[in-house]
């Protein structure tokens, strides 16, 4: 009998998303994930870093992982698209400086890490400062991880400036950790012409999780991601 249904085959593009440094980690791209769902696109979603073990503190480990995942698909001849958010946003724009990636979407990307103001209230939430919630699954960071975060920002930010590739950059006006003028300021930097900077009024530092916001902002994503919207 003849099979008439056929599976739906693989796309040759591949999107590498990029968690920044939360609890969360790559849990933050969920709704990226739930968006691209129904389309034949590849997601990979490498772990930079894991809670659990508080000696993983090589911040060139961190990198590697995500280089890693990158090279693997690379090898396959696959056309990547790097999505990083955060502390991702700029390991994504390092690996986007000496990989052949097609295309680099950053969402509040962490070139200046901290909003110094908010410092001690920022790092205390992504750490899990003071008392977890009944049923919390995310574990807390080991404090030994800021540095970490630090070091891996302060050594792959310059990379951005290397990209000529497209780059898409999403940032909140309303970010409450990383100030909306490190984006533009690191935009200006650019070398490539094909580049934009969306800025979303009212918008804070989690832009996938904002209810009005993300819908939009998904739907620009896969429509570039399907090649749908050109870019």
């Amino acid at each position: 009998m003849l099979n008439f249904f056929k599976t739906r085959q693989q796309s040759k593009t591949a999107v590498v998303a990029l968690h920044g440094f939360g609890r969360r980690r790559t849990d933050e791209f969920l709704p990226l994930k739930n968006s691209l769902a129904s389309t034949p696109v590849q997601l990979v979603l490498p772990e930079l870093f894991n809670p659990r073990d508080p000696q993983d503190i090589d911040p060139q480990r961190w990198i590697e992982r995500a280089e890693e995942a990158v090279q693997r698909l690379l090898q396959q001849d696959r056309e990547v698209i790097l999505i990083g958010f955060s502390m991702g946003g700029v390991i994504a724009s390092h690996i986007a400086a000496c990989m052949p990636v097609s295309k680099l979407i950053l969402l509040a990307p962490a070139f200046s890490y901290v909003n110094m103001a908010n410092a001690a209230d920022f790092l205390s939430g992504l750490l899990g400062g003071g008392k977890k919630e009944e049923n919390d699954p995310y574990p807390n960071l080991p404090a030994d991880f800021t540095s970490v975060f630090m070091n891996v920002v302060d050594s792959l930010k310059q990379d951005i400036t290397l990209v000529d590739c497209p780059i898409l950059i999403f940032h909140g006006t309303a970010d409450e950790t990383i100030a909306l003028s490190s984006s533009r300021r690191i935009f200006n930097k650019i070398p490539t012409t094909q580049k934009a900077l969306v800025m979303l009024e009212g918008v804070g530092h989690r832009i996938l999780d904002d209810p009005v916001v993300s819908p939009l902002v998904l739907n620009q994503i896969r429509a570039l991601v399907t090649k749908e919207l050109p870019f």
